[in-house]
């Protein structure tokens, strides 16, 4: 959290921390600096090193807020083996955290991505400029899937408590995102140095009074104002012990704590929902960024939807790529400009499915209906380097039938069967030959027949020339 100050308490940070001055664990990186500028290169580096890009649509995200040097770093580390700078107390209560970092969980099996947010109330933005608090608080919202709310328990019931300005930014924030009718976000409120003499029960009455007061208070667009605060958050309360009084009961109580961040947990933080995969996370928190910062709305399904198309449409495009450089693909182009080639559609019906495969793995995380549109795009594309091989063969089962016409009509000559015979029975030859090329040449990728307009054509275009080279022989016969 906005913790401490460590070894970099000037204006500049780097964009990545140097573990040995954190907890343990790899060094997070920085996803938004203290000016709001989004580190790209940083975070795609990291979605690729974290794993994350690797298990698809299979990661977790939690994100964190809570007042200045309230212990949201530390608390992190303890319970997700991140490495967040924390607050040296030595040193007094000042702004360690500036701006957002991320990080990935060691201590979960589950793949975890972490978010480390900027502290409220913040001396060193002054008491006015709560634009990067709002913004950061959207951003976690619209990304992660467990809000931990970070809260001391004496500040539990204060009007002048850091709490309740907290509270209201995230409940007012969280109506910029409601354009997302599914989207229900669980918040966690983490009570910090709780007594022993204080039951949790009291505390949570106290914090749900407060947080319906807060609902109840701030102005909502028609659609929302009569619904009820439990239609859009899932709220949840855990207490822990201070950690400089109880530290062993402080971190007995994180295992406890950490154990519910399993989906298959039966009190789990999380409830497993689709999102975009892996691949797409750092694309998509650039956009939202950029978005956010920029005071624009933010419409998550629409959101989603741009995402979709752009990577549906990379995707579509890598694997059109590496079909086109594939080795088998080369050779079959190759042995199609010079001859007829055996199981000719087999063969390249087997590499398109291929590359529609690696499309569909690739893409099933994103939105189904511009996945659909895409993957119909990647036929069209298929079918537009498949046309040119199959017409060159076409060209080569034409020589094929009218050289076996032109041999059987010419054993006409001065035998048994009038020229009248002889023909049909070679036009029958012919017709069985073009349907044994037209069977040949079929391309079938999952039941969609990807060439199947321009193997109709050839096989008429085969069975007229068969008819018309019968008709010159036989106008050449008459001729003579």
């Amino acid at each position: 959290g906005a913790e401490e100050r460590g070894p970099y308490e000037s204006t500049a940070l780097p964009t990545v921390l140097d573990s040995s001055m954190a907890f343990a664990g790899d060094p997070p990186v920085q996803v938004v600096d203290k000016d709001g500028i989004f580190n790209a290169a940083g975070v795609g580096a990291f979605a690729q090193d974290s794993g994350v890009v690797a298990v698809g649509g299979g990661y977790q995200m939690v994100a964190i807020m809570g007042p200045q040097s309230s212990g949201k770093s530390t608390l992190l580390n303890h319970l997700f083996g991140t490495g967040f700078r924390e607050m040296n107390a030595e040193e007094g209560r000042s702004q360690t955290t500036q701006g957002i970092w991320v990080s990935r969980s060691h201590k979960l099996e589950h793949c975890t991505l972490v978010l480390d947010l900027e502290g409220s109330d913040g001396r060193e933005r002054g008491e006015d400029d709560t634009a990067f608090e709002r913004q950061a608080a959207l951003f976690a919202l619209a990304l992660a899937d467990v809000l931990l709310v970070n809260i001391w328990c004496h500040d539990i019931g204060r009007e002048a408590g850091a709490g309740k300005p907290l509270m209201k930014t995230i409940l007012q924030v969280h109506l910029k995102l409601l354009q997302d009718v599914g989207k229900r976000t669980h918040l966690v409120f983490v009570i910090r140095d709780k007594s022993k003499k204080t039951p949790l029960a009291s505390l949570q009455s106290v914090l749900k009074e407060d947080l319906q007061k807060i609902w109840d208070s701030i102005p909502k667009p028609p659609h929302v104002v009569d619904r009820p605060l439990e239609d859009f958050f899932q709220v949840m309360y855990v207490a822990l012990s201070s950690y400089e009084e109880r530290e062993e009961e402080f971190k007995a109580e994180l295992v406890m704590m950490r154990q519910r961040f399993d989906p298959d947990h039966e009190e789990s933080f999380v409830k497993p929902e689709s999102k975009l995969p892996g691949s797409a996370l750092a694309m998509s928190a650039e956009r939202l960024w950029e978005v956010v910062h920029s005071h624009k709305d933010l419409n998550l399904p629409a959101h989603k939807v741009m995402v979709a198309n752009i990577r549906c449409k990379e995707i579509m495009t890598e694997r059109l790529a590496d079909l086109q450089k594939d080795q088998a693909w080369e050779a079959l182009s190759n042995e199609a400009s010079e001859g007829s080639v055996p199981q000719f559609g087999s063969t390249v019906a087997g590499l398109m499915s291929s590359c529609l495969s690696g499309y569909d793995e690739e893409a099933q995380y994103f939105d189904q209906n511009v996945r659909k549109e895409r993957r119909a795009d990647l036929l069209r594309s298929l079918h537009d380097i498949g046309a040119p091989l199959l017409a060159q063969q076409q060209q080569f089962a034409l020589d094929d039938v009218s050289k076996a016409l032109k041999e059987r009509l010419a054993g006409a000559d001065g035998g048994s069967e009038t020229f009248a015979e002889a023909s049909d029975a070679a036009l029958s030859e012919a017709r069985e030959l073009i349907a044994s090329a037209a069977a040949a040449l079929h391309v079938d990728v999952d039941g969609v027949g990807v060439l199947a307009e321009e193997e109709e054509q050839g096989s008429a275009h085969l069975r007229q020339r068969a008819a018309a080279l019968v008709e010159d022989v036989r106008a050449a016969r008459v001729g003579a």
